[in-house]
């Protein structure tokens, strides 16, 4: 039996990183929408507001819990 790297085995690091900066960019995209969009609208639609919060919110969770499962949880399991 051997021993050796399976190769349909995931690369952890590589997708805890990935994921961790898609999570941010998400934050980032939400934040720098919401800044021009209140400067250059003065009334910014309801439904527009909602969608980048909702951005921010979720940028954050996927930086948070990507790298914590895919980093850590995920390499103890195997």
């Amino acid at each position: 039996m051997s021993h050796g790297r399976n190769p349909r085995s995931l690369d952890h690091a590589r997708i805890a990183k990935t994921g961790f900066l898609a999570g941010l960019g998400l934050f980032a995209a939400g934040v720098v929408g919401e800044l021009a969009g209140h400067s250059v609208v003065s009334s910014m639609p309801e439904t527009l507001a909602s969608a980048l919060l909702i951005m921010e919110v979720l940028g954050v969770a996927v930086a948070f819990f990507v790298p914590l499962i895919f980093g850590a949880v995920l390499p103890l399991m195997e």
